[in-house]
């Protein structure tokens, strides 16, 4: 299924060959975890490790062990912060920002602007 609601067939894998960077798995190409050679690399903010002895994967750093947070965040891992335990500083005004604006009670890095959005149909 995609992700607009569309299915697709496709030949399913060992029949179709998968990329250097997967491995077939119950006739799905899946990526190799990432300490396997020819996986792919880790993108920024992420390291390669295991989780509950899981096979190992891209997984975020934390802002409490490396990670740093954009200006107007702060460093507060918790059910509300974003994969990395950053959390949107709030603020009553500007003042509260140390780089930024107070919007609607979160500091943010440029002034509000409005703009129109339609719904999907």
């Amino acid at each position: 299924m995609g992700g607009c609601g569309y299915a697709a067939c496709a030949d399913a894998c060992p029949t179709k060959a998968c990329a250097s960077y997967e491995d077939c798995t119950a006739g799905h190409c899946a990526l190799k975890a990432c300490d396997a050679s020819g996986a792919l690399l880790c993108g920024s903010g992420s390291e390669c490790k295991s989780v509950g002895g899981a096979a190992a994967s891209c997984q975020p750093i934390a802002c409490n062990a490396g990670f740093a947070c954009a200006a107007t965040w702060d460093c507060a891992p918790g059910p509300k912060a974003d994969p990395h335990g950053c959390v949107q500083r709030v603020c009553k005004s500007a003042a509260d920002c140390s780089c930024g604006y107070c919007v609607s009670g979160l500091c943010e890095p440029t002034p509000a602007y409005c703009f129109a959005f339609a719904p999907p149909p």
